[in-house]
């Protein structure tokens, strides 16, 4: 080739080897080695500043690719683009694309024009290209894109051409969509009109089927051994007359196709294409490839014909070709060879039911007389004879036309039993000796007592086999509604059972809690109390320190009070809940004003109400006015032991919020509000009916309304399943509610079965973050006329006792919720102050020879005070924490921290409280355990828990927890200071 007579882009004589700078490889070294000086680009010294660059930037891309610079685009690839180009690699370096790929120039060319006019990228996608390549051309397809390259006057001079090559994948799909749509039979297709399908689906490739024919084995559907002569059934690019077009041949003929037909084995055979194919119509690319495959189609043994095709003519023979021959063979087989098994099967299946159906005459007479259901089916399912009591148990009048009759699936059988029914059938249809199913019918069953149910039948299928072979179905129905209503009895009963027997176990463990852990700081104080005296005999008291040991005794003694205080509530509230459910709660109806009631419930609370700084507001729906309701007769006792407990409810549950109201709104209707309201409110299902009380004599003759009242606070709210929780017997809204709030879980249950009582009901409506609401309403009965000035001495003291009752009842309950709203305050009080110091021992305390570090956990403020102080008072150095949090905060300060090397304080051993908020003892004790396991702890530290849950199965858990001993409250400090000294050793 001869150099260009001027050079394109301005000459660089500096003399610098600037293809020095391009990382060496063999590829690099061939593009040095090329003679540059006699191709168009000339000498590469010569090379314009842009070339050089396009140039590096070709030798760096990972990616095949070439740069073709010059009007004639003259040829810089890298070793990717290399092995894509093959056999033009090595001559396409330094030439020109027409000098390298002349057989596809004229589909390449106008995409370089095409970039070079428009100044863009110009992509080609899956671009089909003939490249000659092993030795012939080869079809091929390119993904990839031509950028057009600027050269130094900024006008475009070459292409950037980065590809990938697709054939494999291209081709390889092509062959598969050929695959799949063999495997779809059309309708009707038999094993003598299969090969016209087959051709059909050979017509879609032609390229890689370029010619084609069908043999079967002549009668190969009805012999019992293999057969010798073949039938041609469908043929591609064979010319009528063709010698190859014969419709009968012989695998033991030795002219013509024949001999390469038995020469094949089991497994498709690649061979020359002879001079036997001449004259053939090749389809596709319309010239004789140089190879034919016959491929046997064999399944599980069995011959059922062949197929002979000519191979691509532009593809190689590789591994893609033999593997795209066994896919084909085997789809061809398994089409070929499911057409003959299914009429093989019907051919079986008419002469076997022919047989069967004149066999069964000699058993229907018994049949008929059984007090079962029998049927015999067909294996599509059509009933062939069916006995009387068969049709009475699917509901049916009893017929001798089973002509329409099938398996009892859509009009007899409940929808959802209908799949597992189509499951049981499938089953004995594959063989299953005995498949016995239970489902219920549409038909409904009347139980001894109770809502009518879908009858239920168990029904056992049999197959009927001859010669090993299934030929029918015989299945038998009997009815177990009356069976399986009473195991879903006992069942419900059992559940019942067991449901009620964990409530009682978590009622056990709360009722446990709420009294062990008052009357642990009872027993301390008491013993407190009783040594005070004995610790200053002997010594010079003065009587200002004996004044302040009366006021401490003083004060252990109004703790005492409360505590037992506290555990008298909770007797009164389980004494109620036992009336309840001894059904002795009795009404007492006496005249009551709807806003007396109210104003009692308050001032009851009034205490409550000021310490928590909470706003009440109290609302008459005008539903008051309009029904003109001033005096009703009812319990007011009832009605205000319902009013006390929502009310404190809500102030219990807002005195730790920004906001803190709750309003108190009261109405009257006509109809029940359950059914006639629409606020939103979900009403609790009523558990049991009760008698309408109002009938009695004692409320008078007026007329019959319901009492309503709602009670809003602004308290955090709660979610849906938390409101699910409520009204039940022992359950609070969440497992966390007793932790932070307190509580045994009867408050509401109590509330709700009184107003069952009262022939009313209660709801709720909540939000979390936009408080909650509580209703109820009761039915009263209205008075036109108020109370005559000679009952008001008994009105009142009717009051009075109403209150002296109310007082017993709720009065403690007021005094808890204070102490509970001030231990609160003491909480927020501790937040905000700094961690725990270390107590520095004052020189004149004498500290027994061992001095116990211990961290105390506990977040009853109480229980807390009381036993740090005796804890001091044995000597011992006592930090405390209010919940697990804090806990782990303090040990960090240790000297048992890793990171505090031994500089922090001392610490033995820790007594840790199990119920408590932000973080409960178990989590706590886990925690401790795992800093100790990786490293974080230096040493172990002893846990013991002080704790009311005592039950086996608690001790089991905080012991799995990492806690190394219980001491169980109540206790006394003495034995905790043995407890203390054993587990320590000293």
């Amino acid at each position: 080739m001869e150099r260009h007579d001027s050079p394109l882009g301005p000459a660089s004589p500096d003399g610098v080897d600037w293809t020095k700078d391009i990382p060496d490889t063999d590829h690099v070294r061939f593009f040095r080695s090329t003679q540059w000086e006699y191709s168009l680009l000339g000498p590469v010294q010569s090379w314009g500043t842009a070339l050089r660059l396009y140039t590096y930037q070709v030798f760096a891309d990972k990616r095949p690719s070439c740069v073709y610079w010059g009007p004639e685009k003259v040829a810089i690839y890298n070793e990717g683009f290399a092995e894509a180009a093959e056999q033009a690699h090595p001559f396409l370096m330094g030439h020109t694309f027409a000098e390298a790929f002349p057989e596809i120039c004229d589909d390449i060319m106008p995409v370089f024009e095409t970039a070079k006019k428009t100044k863009q990228d110009c992509p080609v996608i899956e671009i089909p290209l003939m490249v000659r390549r092993n030795g012939f051309l080869e079809e091929t397809y390119f993904t990839g894109n031509f950028v057009p390259l600027r050269g130094d006057d900024g006008q475009v001079q070459g292409w950037y051409n980065s590809l990938t090559e697709k054939t494999r994948q291209k081709i390889t799909d092509r062959r598969q969509n050929m695959l799949n749509l063999i495997g779809l039979l059309p309708e009707g297709c038999t094993s003598s009109t299969i090969g016209s399908h087959f051709i059909n689906c050979f017509r879609t490739n032609s390229v890689d089927i370029p010619l084609a024919l069908v043999w079967e084995l002549d009668d190969a559907a009805l012999s019992t051994r293999p057969s010798r002569k073949l039938k041609l059934v469908g043929s591609l690019g064979i010319p009528d007359g063709h010698r190859l077009a014969e419709q009968q041949g012989s695998l033991d003929g030795e002219e013509g196709i024949y001999p390469l037909l038995s020469k094949a084995g089991t497994d498709p055979m690649t061979s020359p294409c002879g001079p036997e194919f001449d004259g053939v119509e090749w389809e596709g690319f319309g010239e004789p490839p140089e190879h034919v495959c016959v491929i046997p189609l064999l399944n599980a043994g069995r011959l059922y014909g062949y197929l002979l095709i000519g191979t691509n003519p532009r593809r190689p023979i590789d591994e893609d070709h033999e593997q795209f021959m066994r896919d084909l063979a085997s789809q061809l087989s398994s089409s070929m060879a499911f057409l003959v098994y299914m009429e093989e099967s019907e051919k079986r299946q008419h002469r076997l039911e022919n047989k069967l159906a004149a066999s069964e005459h000699h058993i229907r007479y018994m049949a008929d007389h059984l007090d079962i259901g029998l049927e015999h089916l067909s294996l599509d399912g059509n009933v062939l004879w069916a006995n009387e009591h068969y049709f009475n148990l699917i509901g049916e009048k009893p017929t001798n036309d089973f002509s329409k009759l099938r398996l009892p699936f859509k009009d007899h059988v409940l929808e959802e039993d209908q799949p597992k029914m189509y499951t049981a059938w499938k089953a004995v249809l594959e063989g299953v000796v005995t498949k016995t199913t239970e489902f219920r019918m549409k038909r409904l069953w009347n139980p001894p007592f109770g809502q009518p149910v879908p009858a239920t039948v168990l029904i056992s299928a049999v197959p009927y086999l001859e010669d090993g072979e299934i030929k029918s179905i015989m299945a038998c129905m009997t009815e177990v509604s009356r069976l399986k209503w009473a195991e879903a009895w006992q069942a419900r009963a059992a559940e019942e059972a067991q449901e009620a027997k964990r409530q009682q176990s978590e009622f056990t463990d709360a009722i446990s809690h709420e009294v062990r852990n008052p009357l642990t700081a009872m027993l301390q104080l008491a013993n407190s109390i009783s040594g005070s005296l004995e610790e200053h005999k002997g010594k010079d008291t003065s009587p200002e320190e004996y004044l302040q040991i009366i006021q401490e005794n003083i004060e252990a003694a109004k703790t005492i009070i409360f505590c037992a205080s506290h555990q008298k509530k909770v007797l009164d509230d389980v004494l109620i809940l036992s009336k309840m459910d001894f059904m002795l709660l009795t009404l007492s109806p006496s005249p009551s004003q709807p806003l007396d009631l109210i104003h009692n419930a308050i001032n009851m609370l009034q205490a409550n109400i000021s310490a928590a700084n909470i706003e009440v507001k109290v609302e008459a729906h005008e539903s008051i006015a309009e029904l003109g309701i001033a005096w009703i007769m009812c319990d007011p006792l009832r009605v205000t032991q319902i009013l006390i407990n929502l009310l404190s409810n809500a102030i219990k549950f807002t005195r730790l919020e920004r906001h803190r109201r709750v309003t108190l709104r009261y109405g009257a209707s006509l109809e029940e509000p359950k059914k006639s309201s629409n606020e939103g409110l979900a009403w609790a299902s009523t558990k049991k009916e009760h008698e309408d009380a109002t009938l009695g004599e004692e409320w008078g003759d007026g007329k019959q309304i319901y009492l309503t009242f709602c009670v809003a606070d602004t308290g955090p709210g709660m979610t849906e399943e938390e409101r699910a929780r409520l009204f039940n017997r022992f359950q609070q809204a969440s497992p966390k509610t007793s932790i932070k709030y307190g509580g045994t879980g009867l408050g509401l249950f109590i509330s709700r079965t009184l107003t069952e009582k009262q022939n009313g009901s209660m709801g709720v409506s909540s939000q979390p973050g936009k408080g909650s609401t509580f209703a109820f309403y009761v039915k009263v009965r209205q008075l036109t006329n108020p109370p005559t000035p000679s009952s008001e001495l008994t009105l009142q003291s009717t009051q009075e006792l109403v209150l002296r009752q109310l007082d017993n009842t709720q009065a403690l309950k007021v005094v808890e919720d204070t102490a509970i709203m001030k231990e609160s305050k003491m909480v927020e009080q501790q937040k905000d102050a700094p961690s725990p110091q270390i107590p520095q021992p004052q020189e004149q305390t004498a500290l027994p020879e061992v001095a116990y570090h211990v961290l105390l956990v506990e977040d009853n403020l109480i229980n807390q005070a009381i036993l740090k102080k005796q804890l001091t008072k044995a000597g011992c150095i006592v930090y405390v924490a209010n919940h697990g949090l804090e806990a782990l905060e303090t040990l960090r300060r240790a000297d048992i921290w890793e990171e505090a090397a031994g500089s922090g304080h001392k610490l033995d051993v820790v007594l840790m409280d199990l119920e408590m908020p932000v973080m409960d003892g178990l989590s706590a004790s886990r925690e401790i355990r795992s800093l100790e396991a990786s490293g974080k702890l230096t040493r172990h530290v002893e846990i013991i828990a002080i704790t009311a849950n005592v039950r086996k199965g608690q001790v089991d858990r905080a012991l799995d927890a990492g806690i190394d001993a219980i001491m169980a409250k109540p206790f006394v400090v003495s034995d905790l200071l043995e407890t203390i000294k054993t587990r320590l050793g000293r």
